[in-house]
């Protein structure tokens, strides 16, 4: 029975210490993003990927880019390996690269009951009149800032505001004090009581991967931008 015993145990022992060296063979990429709906989609594809395919751990950090205190002190202190949002935030900054997995543009957030709601795209001139809240951050963003000074070509400077809680934005559309813009991948399906309306605008924003140029060449970040990539591409075609 003792002889048994120290059989089960040494097995035990065995699985344990495999276990051990697969968890150990795991490299840890830290993805910080920004939570939207979009991401929690192909979050959970991505992680799953990452861990079946590449023996890559995503650990997960989210921000708020209205409220983070300095995005590239994320990637520049190594708080995160890879951060999920549009490029020209970095635009001057040399030690931060961008892999860009696609490209959009506004939506006119508005009330399904809104007269602007049965349009198949909104043009600026339609925004004449209107009280306009503009999502941004707390940085500056080039392709947003242009669109404010567009707007403000048609608008008096009063009627244009912004705004970087994107759940306030919503609320101030609901009680029909604004209609609100948006990038569009801020999309978010559960909002049944909402339109997501394009604008027509040349400019788009980049949804993109960044992280610092002399991590270009590491296998890690290489792999982890192939799942991320393709996490989104199963995404979007449900999207």
């Amino acid at each position: 029975m003792d002889h048994a015993q120290n059989i089960v145990k040494e097995l035990d022992t065995a699985i344990a210490n495999l276990q051990n060296i697969h968890t150990s063979k795991q490299k840890n990429i830290a993805i910080a993003t920004t939570n939207i709906a979009f991401e929690q989609a192909w979050l959970p594809i991505a992680i799953k990927i990452a861990k079946e395919k590449y023996q890559l751990n995503f650990k997960l950090i989210s921000f708020t880019p209205g409220t983070a205190s300095n995005l590239k002190k994320l990637l520049l202190n190594h708080v995160a390996d890879i951060l999920i949002l549009q490029n020209d935030y970095f635009a001057n900054e040399n030690q931060i690269v961008s892999t860009c997995f696609f490209k959009k543009g506004f939506s006119v957030l508005i009330n399904r009951t809104d007269s602007l709601a049965q349009q198949e795209e909104i043009t600026l001139s339609d925004l004449t009149n209107r009280k306009l809240l503009i999502w941004d951050s707390a940085f500056i963003s080039p392709i947003i800032e242009n669109l404010k000074l567009q707007l403000s070509k048609i608008q008096t400077p009063f009627s244009i505001e912004s705004c970087a809680d994107y759940f306030q934005l919503i609320t101030q559309v609901r009680v029909e004090s604004y209609t609100g813009i948006i990038p569009s991948i801020m999309f978010d399906r559960c909002n049944q009581d909402l339109s997501y309306v394009p604008l027509v605008y040349s400019q788009k924003i980049e949804y993109c991967a960044n992280y610092l140029q002399k991590n270009c060449d590491s296998d890690s970040i290489q792999k982890s931008l192939q799942v991320i990539k393709k996490a989104i591409a199963i995404t979007q075609a449900k999207w």
